[in-house]
Parts: structure tokens; C-alpha cells; sequence
């Protein structure tokens, strides 16, 4: 019977997947149907006489892909109404603009609609002159020659084949960054299709933050249909191109380390180098050259005699009109589209010692990796980004990209390759990551490395994105993409191109992905079966006569009340909590019945072996630990925070708010701000802090990866959860969302490894040391000999990290709502604090975190109101308040004290939110009042001082950190360091909600998680002359 039942099953899924891919055949040719019905002379379709030649008007053969048509619009309208069509036709697509992208699928596409903006080829200029207005299908050599007309220029690309297009949303490097920065940065105006065929005009008044976002955003917002950009007159110019001799390359790498170094000739705004290397592996053939400019009719200018007192064979340099120049950089070599190309890059700092470093390692590798291969030219381009260049971005209004210029000069590192054999592809791309991962080893020991990837230049693996401002745009530029494309239309259905993928609270609304389409038919296949045979187990195992919510006495079926869990859980928990006042009650859910029990069986169940009530197990299956780890080999770091981080916590809690202090210093100017996104980041720092010093805390690779680990491997999770479970093990593999989650464990590796090496080498030493107060520390010594290896240390330390962070970042979030909602309560608030500053001395004891009791019933009133993000339905070391808490599952049928039979398999969880917003525990539940514990505790006279810690309680009202031995080891810690994060920033700040907004902004619910609004934007000003936190002896800390 079983053979045949999954015999049948497995037919299902062949017939499910067969039916996948003609589903997305379907969609696709049903978008060129429409589309070619609608612009008949606009739309190609495949086999058309004239297909080819469209389809195959690129630069590179790595980007012939067959689309099933291509669309040529000839106007934003005409992309308005394609996008539509595209959009409700589910077909996939990719854009266009000159094609020089050489990454497969940036600009091309199978099996979809290719959309060439050819004909969008506008190139006008303002009636004063000021501003160009040019089309997305132009490329640069059209737009120089016709502006040379006017005397004027503008701040393009270099070489002429380059697309007007692809080079301004990648930011795009220019001969004139020192004095304008990218050349994004000189655009004012950008015209912009959007996801729901809106057309805008972007600019510094109107849409401001997608105005910001375009320039180095890439395709991910829209489609550009006009960039109107700032001229400037231009005169003639002194350039050309300089061949060098093989036996000159030691002098010309001198001259690329002069020029580069910031006293060198990049010091000179008129002067501009793109000095490249190029290589024959196969014959060792080495030629060095440079294409060489100077903004000015100067012969032989001093900034590029290094370059110019190299014997050069051969040299096209003059004085010249700068046309005529544009001309010389637009030969047929750069037109050849008959060879295949790739791109790669990295970024190390304007030094000759980088310089030097780069070029033997270039070299080096490509003669032991690549020199079999005879059609193989290589090449390492090294442009310089002055302090200039970076200062004049920010000047113009600031970009996506947004570089700090106190990081000074460096070079943009290119690895550019040519070639003609297909079968060489996997072999040169090896390459090239191998060359680029090397230099970045030597360039980091050396400490010469700039982490910086340069969109225009990134390879197809690369992540150019994380590198924008020293980590911090992403965040943004994901919450303005929400802004402007909710339903995902630009990273679901153009798969090319560098995308910047879903915000965590997306999952709510966008359960869909391009990349697993062909599969889509082969889950529902699957999960009808999977889920009808477990709804009937799941049905069997119920208690008999106990209530499930959401059924609305019969109207509504069970499968029905599942699905109403995933967005309306509390109001779910919150009926069923009523109707049995309080009593045992099943809340339905996708993964099945969640018996809520009364608090009276906590004492019972609340010490009960793991063997036989598992609390590791829903959340693991929750974060799909098998793949992922979540919750598996937990074991340590709970009894060694227990025992003794908190043990030591008044010794290290003064660090933790020094580094609290830099983190508000470094982060958050007056200025209108996310301070969902400023609090995860202080939150990372200040509880890095606590975790290994400041080698953590201030180590950017860390503390990205302490930050993006739970979302991403959220997102891993449901993702997997789209396949049947005996697909998971092979599918994770090919999952990008899981490729990140173990490029997060190998940066744990990176950064944490060679800390524990040396501080237990240092152990093992005969020198003194100074043994660090950190809980890496702790967890070392804490470690039994199975796990005492860096290996399992960086492990825990993202299981920390996981546990920590982002839940903790929620909590101050969610006060800062609060308080922006009801202004009132700043004020006693300040005032306590600065009571709390005069009597102790400062913030950061014991005594005074204690005494700040209004803060602290601030808190525990917000957390009632406001159960936190990423929430589990587990309670162990997760920090904060859950709708659902004291999650486990039942291992073997249970027998209560009073006779009740808790079926094996089942999930239990207490109903905390519901019992938070019961009249029996709390007077007028629904009304927020945030004293409400102090009064309670010493009634509402009392002057008394001294606090019980309300926000840290553990009892069976109280919920809020789960109970009994499982509960949150980590509350004392989070308790204090959210107080000071708020007490701070109360000191500190003034502050309120931006856009004249005065309510507070609703909590984004997805099953179990409720999540602050990360969106939401605050007006921040500095406060004169606020009480220092110290009052004993200098302030270090101001």
C-alpha cells in the first residue's frame, strides 16, 4: 500500500512539474502575445527576419540568451503600458540599455520578453544650456560628439560603446570624478517608469529618497527613461593612448603608484589616468598601457609625467578637442562583439604597496592558473577614486554609494577577460575569483584593503551592494525599493542584474520567486498530498472538545482557520483565550493545532526533560535548522550567560555603554533618519561589545554578518519550506538565500577563529596577559573538550548573534513609537534619568540601572502592547515579549496532574499576549499606561526608589522572557543595554515622528512575528548641553 501511495505521488510531481514548466512557457509567450498585439511595431518576436540582429546587439557573447520577443518602446508610455502587461502576465523580463554589461542575464534573458530602450534615444539640451537631457538608449560616443557642438561636455563614460544608461544607475566613473564625483552625481533629474507603471520625475524635490537611491541603485526601482544631467564648457584637452614595452612594466607600475598616491598626479583635478595591464597568459605576453587626459591644452603635463618619461611604443597623446579624443576611445576593438567577456573588482587603498601588490598577484596567477588557455586575453585596469572624488558626491547631494572621504583615495582593481571558447567560461570565472580573493587576502594583512565593489565593474557572484557606505545603504536602499516596487516586480521578474532581494517583513505580502517557478508546480503537487495526509493526523490527534479558535462555530473550516493564522494570530489567540476564559484551547496554524495551555500547568511542565517536552524543536523546525543550524547544539552558550556573564555583568556593562556612545556618535547625525535601522546597528556594536570586545564590535565583516544572520536565514527557511522534505537536502545547495546563510558562517570563521587561536595560544604561553572580560571568553573556559575549537566558537557566536540582535534592536524601536505617540511622558522620563546621573554618578552600575524604574515600566508597558520581531514560539535566549511563549513539543503522550492527555506530537505554547491584555492581571488592559508596574509595586504614593526589575519578571502573568529553566538567560543583559540605548539617546535627542505624523505607525504581523514599522522616519535634533552620563571625574565618553 505504501509503495503504491508514494508511486502515485511521484507521478503527481513529475505531471506537477511538467505542468511548471509549461505554466511559465505559457506566461511568457502570453506577455509577447499582448505585447504584440498592443505595439505591433515595436514587438519581435522570435524567428522575425530581423530577431538576431536585436537580440545579438551586445557587447559581450556571454549575453546572447534567446527571449522569446523583444519590446523596443518608443516613449515612457509606451513602457508604462508594457510594464502592465508584463506585470499581470507574470512574464519575466530583462531591460536593455547599450548592452556592455557582460554578465549573463544583466541584459539579457531566456525564455522572457527582452526590453531594448534602442529607440529611447532623446538628446536635447535646456534652453540655458545647463542640462542635457539624453535617452537610455544612447550610448556615449552619441552623446560627446553632438554636445562638442555647443563647446560643452558632460560627466559620462569614458569609452564610447558604454550605455548612457547602465553606467549612471551603477554610479559610473568619469575623467572628471575629482571635480564632479560619479557620474550619477551630476544627474538632476531622472524620468522613471515604476513597478505599477507610474511615471515620476525624480529629482532633489520630488521622490528624493528614489532620487538618492538611482544613482548606484541599479535596475532595482524602475525604468529610467530620461537622465538629465548637468554640462560644463569644455576646451580642448591634451590626451591619448600610451603603449609601453614589456621590459618597461617595473617604470610603469612606478608611474600607476605615483599618479595614484594622493601627493601624486591624481592630486590634480584636470588630470585623469586609466592606466591597464594587459596579459597573454598562454605566451606570457605582457602589455602595459594607459589611456591618459588632461582638462586643459597643456603638452606634457607634470600630473602624468610619470606616465609620459616612460618610453612608450606607441602614443596617440596631443592636444586635441576632446571629442576627437572621445572618438579615439570608441575603436572597433571596444565594438567587437564576437568574443565572450567578464568583469570582477575590488577595491584596495591609493598606496604603492597595494599597487605593487595587486600586479605580482595578477600576474602570478594568471600564469598558474590560466596559461593553457591560448584565447585568453586578461587584463587589471587600477582607477584611481580620489579623497576629491568622494568629498564632491557627497557635495551634489549624496548617492546610494555614499563613501566616507575620511577613508581617503584608493583604486578600483578591474579584471577584465576576453575570450572566444564557451567551454573556457567556468574555467576563467574560477579565475577570476581566485585572482580577486587572493588580492583581497594580501591587501587585508597589509591592511591596504578598501571594501568597496564597484557595480559597473562587479562580476555576476559579486555583492556590490553591502559595500555601499561602509555598509549602511542597504538597509535603505531595500526599504525604498519596498517603498516603490511592494509587490516585487523588479526582483522577481527580471532575474539579471544585481538585486537587493526582499526585506524581511516582505515575506508577509511576497511569497513568490522567478527562480523557483519551474518548480512551482511540483510543490503544490507535493504539498497536496503532504498536507492533506498530515491534516488528518493532526485531526486524529486532537483532544476531544477542546475549542479551536477561528472555526466561528462551524462556519469557517480548519483549513481555512490555518491559513487566517499566518495575519491574524493575535486576534486568533485573543478569541480563543476568550471564549475559554482563559482556559485550554487549540489556535490553528499551517504547521498544525497549537494547544494553548493555562498557566496553571507551567509548574508541571516547566523543568520536564527535554526528551520529553522539546523546546528546540518547533523552532528548529520553524528556521529549518536541519539546513540552516538554527537551534541545533544550543547547548552552551544558555548555562555559561546564566552562569556567569551575569555573574559579571556590572563589570562589563561600563564598556558596553562606551561603545553605545561611539555608536550614536558615528551614526546618527541630526538629520531625518530610520531609527529602526540606527537602533539594530547600535544594538550590534554595543552587544558585540559584551561578545569579544571592540575586535567585534568594531569590525564591520562581523558586525554585518551579527545583523543580516537571522533575517537571512529566515528567508533560507521559507524558501526551503517551498520543496517536499526529501528535496531539501539536495535544493539547499542551489538556494541563494542559503548561500548566504554559509557565507555568514564562513565570515564567523574569518573573524572568530584567529581571535580564540591567539587568545589560547596566549593561555598556553609562559608571557603574561591580560585575560579578556568578554563572554567569548567565557564561553572558552565554559567549554567541555568536544566543543572547545574556534570552529564551535564562531559557531555560538552566531548563535548569539541570531538570538540577540534583532529581536533586542525591536525593543527601543518600539519605546521610540511609543513616545513619539504620546510626547508626554519624555519629559519624567528625562528627569529620572538626570535624578539617577546626580545621586549615582553615572549610568552604567547596578544601582543606578536599577533606580530608573519609570524607564523600566516604560519598557515592560511597550512590550506588553508591542510583542516583539522574530519572534519564536520557544523562550529560550530570545530577548523579548512574544504573542505565543513557553513553546514545546510534546515527545510521548503526557498525563497532567488533573488527568488531562496531552497527544504526543503536539505543539503547546501559552497564550502571552492574551494573558497581558487580561483585566484579572492588568486594570484596563487597553489602556496604555506606562507607570502602570510602578504604581502596582509601591502604590501610588510612593516615593520609593528601589525596583524589583519589572521588565526582567519571570512569572506565569509575565511572560515576557518565557519561564521556568528555559527562560531568556540573556534578560539581564538586554534589559540593561536597552536602557541605556534609550536613556542615551533620551539625554541626548529631542525628536518626532517626520511628515507631521502624530499616531503611531500600526506593527507589521506574520504568524508569530509582529514587527515595528523599519520604514518609519524620525526628525532628530541634538539637545544643548545635556547632563553627561558621568559625573565621577573626566567624561570620557564626551
Amino acid at each position: 500500500m505504501i509503495s503504491i501511495y508514494w508511486c502515485r505521488s511521484l507521478l503527481l510531481l513529475l505531471t506537477g512539474a511538467l505542468a511548471a514548466r509549461t505554466l511559465a512557457s505559457n506566461s511568457s509567450q502570453s506577455g509577447c502575445v499582448q505585447l504584440l498585439a498592443t505595439f505591433p511595431n515595436s514587438t519581435i518576436v522570435s524567428g522575425a527576419a530581423s530577431y538576431t540582429t536585436k537580440v545579438d546587439n551586445i557587447w559581450s557573447k556571454t549575453c546572447v540568451e534567446d527571449a522569446y520577443c523583444v519590446f523596443e518602446p518608443e516613449s515612457s508610455q509606451d513602457i508604462s503600458t508594457g510594464i502592465a502587461i508584463l506585470r499581470e502576465t507574470q512574464t519575466k523580463f530583462a531591460v536593455r540599455s547599450g548592452g556592455h554589461m557582460p554578465n549573463p542575464g544583466a541584459n539579457s534573458i531566456t525564455d522572457g520578453v527582452l526590453i531594448s530602450l534602442t529607440r529611447l534615444n532623446t538628446l536635447e539640451l535646456t534652453t540655458n544650456h545647463e542640462v542635457v537631457q539624453m535617452g537610455p538608449g544612447l550610448r556615449w560616443i552619441d552623446v560627446y560628439p553632438w554636445m562638442a557642438d555647443y563647446n560643452l561636455t558632460t560627466a559620462g563614460g569614458r569609452f564610447g560603446p558604454v550605455g548612457v544608461g547602465g553606467l549612471l544607475l551603477g554610479g559610473g566613473i568619469s575623467y572628471y570624478g575629482s571635480k564632479v564625483g560619479w557620474s550619477a552625481n551630476n544627474v538632476i533629474n531622472f524620468e522613471v517608469v515604476l513597478a505599477d507603471s507610474r511615471i515620476v520625475h525624480a529629482n532633489a524635490t520630488s521622490h528624493p529618497e528614489l532620487y538618492w537611491a538611482l544613482k548606484g541603485g541599479s535596475q532595482n526601482f524602475g525604468i529610467v527613461t530620461r537622465y538629465d544631467m548637468k554640462t560644463f564648457s569644455i576646451q580642448d584637452v591634451w590626451g591619448g593612448t600610451l603603449a609601453y614595452p614589456a621590459t618597461s612594466l617595473d617604470a610603469y607600475i612606478h608611474a600607476v603608484a605615483n599618479f595614484s598616491s594622493p601627493e601624486g598626479g591624481s592630486a590634480d583635478p584636470l588630470a585623469a589616468a586609466d592606466p591597464l595591464l594587459l596579459m597573454y597568459p598562454n605566451t606570457s605576453q605582457i602589455e602595459p598601457a594607459a589611456v591618459l587626459l588632461y582638462n586643459a591644452p597643456v603638452e606634457q603635463p607634470a600630473a602624468l609625467q610619470a606616465f609620459t618619461n616612460i618610453t612608450a611604443a606607441s602614443d596617440s597623446a596631443s592636444i586635441r578637442a576632446f571629442a576627437d579624443f572621445a572618438v579615439e576611445q570608441n575603436s572597433s576593438a571596444y565594438w567587437d562583439s564576437s568574443d565572450r567577456r567578464s568583469f570582477w573588482t575590488t577595491a584596495v587603498k591609493a598606496t604603492p604597496e597595494a599597487v605593487y601588490l595587486a600586479n605580482t598577484t595578477f600576474i602570478q596567477a594568471a600564469m598558474d592558473q590560466v596559461s593553457d588557455l591560448a584565447d585568453l586575453l586578461t587584463s587589471i585596469t587600477y582607477q584611481t577614486i580620489t579623497q576629491d572624488w568622494v568629498n564632491a558626491a557627497r557635495a551634489s547631494g549624496g548617492d546610494a554609494i555614499d563613501l566616507d572621504p575620511e577613508d581617503g583615495a584608493f583604486l578600483v582593481l578591474l579584471i577584465s577577460n576576453t575570450w572566444t571558447d564557451a567551454n573556457h567560461d567556468s574555467r576563467i570565472a574560477q579565475f577570476s575569483k581566485n585572482v580577486i580573493a587572493e588580492i583581497e587576502a594580501k591587501a587585508k594583512a597589509a591592511d591596504v584593503y578598501y571594501p568597496f565593489i564597484n557595480l559597473n565593474d562587479a562580476g555576476p557572484t559579486q555583492e556590490p551592494f553591502e559595500t555601499y557606505g561602509n555598509g549602511q545603504s542597504l538597509s535603505k536602499l531595500k526599504s525604498i525599493r519596498k517603498l516603490y516596487d511592494p509587490s516585487g516586480v523588479f526582483q522577481t521578474l527580471t532575474p539579471g542584474g544585481f538585486k537587493l532581494g526582499i526585506m524581511l517583513l516582505e515575506l508577509f505580502t511576497l511569497i513568490q520567486d522567478a527562480a523557483i517557478v519551474l518548480q512551482v508546480g511540483a510543490f503544490i503537487s507535493f504539498a497536496w498530498l503532504f498536507l492533506s495526509w498530515a491534516s488528518h493526523c493532526r485531526r486524529s490527534r486532537l483532544i476531544p472538545g477542546v475549542y479551536i479558535a477561528g472555526l466561528n462555530g462551524g462556519k469557517v473550516s480548519l483549513s481555512r482557520a490555518r491559513q487566517d493564522f499566518i495575519y491574524n494570530c493575535i486576534e486568533l489567540m485573543l478569541e480563543g483565550y476568550e471564549k475559554t476564559e482563559g482556559g485550554l484551547y487549540y489556535l490553528p496554524s499551517p504547521a498544525g493545532e497549537r494547544l494553548m495551555i493555562p498557566t496553571k500547568y507551567l509548574d508541571e511542565l516547566k523543568n520536564a526533560a527535554n526528551e520529553d517536552i522539546d523546546f528546540t524543536a518547533s523552532f528548529s523546525e520553524m528556521f529549518e535548522g536541519k539546513y540552516t543550524t538554527i537551534g541545533q547544539k544550543w547547548h552552551l552558550h544558555p548555562d555559561v550567560v546564566k552562569r556567569s556573564l551575569n555573574a559579571n555583568l556590572e563589570r562589563i556593562i561600563p564598556d558596553v555603554h562606551e561603545e553605545i556612545v561611539h555608536a550614536y556618535q558615528s551614526l546618527l547625525p541630526p538629520s531625518q533618519v530610520r531609527m529602526a535601522e540606527i537602533f539594530t546597528q547600535i544594538i550590534s556594536r554595543s552587544s558585540n561589545r559584551m561578545l569579544g570586545g571592540k575586535a567585534l564590535s568594531r569590525n564591520r565583516d562581523w558586525t554585518d554578518t551579527s545583523i543580516n544572520f537571522t533575517s537571512d536565514t529566515w528567508l533560507a527557511a521559507q524558501q526551503l519550506k517551498r520543496y517536499p522534505e526529501w528535496l531539501r537536502p539536495i535544493i539547499q545547495y542551489l538556494l541563494p538565500e542559503m548561500g548566504r546563510v554559509r557565507r555568514h558562517f564562513t565570515v564567523a570563521r574569518e573573524v572568530i577563529c584567529p581571535i580564540v587561536k591567539k587568545r589560547s595560544e596566549a593561555t598556553q604561553g609562559t608571557q603574561p596577559w591580560n585575560k579578556p572580560l568578554d563572554l567569548l571568553q567565557m564561553l572558552w573556559e565554559g567549554a567541555g573538550p568536544a566543543d572547545q575549537t574556534p570552529e564551535f566558537m564562531a559557531y555560538t557566536a552566531l548563535a548569539i548573534s541570531f538570538a540577540a540582535i534583532r529581536t533586542s534592536s525591536a525593543v527601543p524601536t518600539h519605546i521610540l513609537y511609543d513616545l513619539c505617540a504620546q510626547p508626554e511622558y519624555v519629559a519624567p522620563l528625562r528627569e529620572e534619568i538626570e535624578v539617577v546621573i546626580r545621586e549615582e554618578g553615572c549610568l552604567f552600575t547596578k544601582a543606578a540601572l536599577n533606580k530608573m524604574v519609570k524607564l523600566d515600566s516604560f519598557m515592560k508597558e511597550s512590550q506588553r502592547f508591542n510583542p516583539l520581531s522574530l519572534g519564536s514560539n520557544t523562550d529560550r535566549e530570545q530577548h523579548g515579549s512574544y504573542p505565543v511563549t513557553f513553546g514545546r513539543v510534546i515527545q510521548s503522550d503526557r498525563v497532567l496532574h488533573d488527568g488531562l492527555v496531552i497527544p504526543r506530537g503536539t505543539i503547546i505554547g501559552v497564550p502571552a499576549h492574551a494573558i497581558s491584555h487580561d483585566a484579572t492581571f492588568y486594570p484596563n488592559p487597553s489602556t496604555f499606561s506606562p507607570f502602570r508596574f510602578i504604581t502596582q509595586l509601591h502604590g501610588p504614593d510612593s516615593e520609593k526608589k528601589s525596583t524589583s526589575g519589572f521588565v526582567t519578571t519571570n512569572a506565569s502573568s509575565s511572560l515576557s522572557w518565557g519561564y521556568g529553566k528555559h527562560a531568556c538567560s540573556g534578560r539581564f543583559f538586554a534589559a540593561h543595554e536597552i536602557k541605556l540605548i534609550m536613556a542615551h539617546f533620551l539625554l541626548h535627542y529631542d525628536f518626532q515622528f517626520a511628515g507631521g505624523r502624530t499616531k503611531r505607525p500600526e506593527n507589521y504581523t506574520f504568524e508569530l512575528q509582529n514587527m515595528p514599522d523599519e520604514t518609519v522616519e524620525v526628525l532628530i535634533r541634538r539637545r544643548k548641553n545635556p547632563l553627561p552620563q558621568c559625573l565621577q571625574g573626566p567624561d570620557s565618553f564626551f
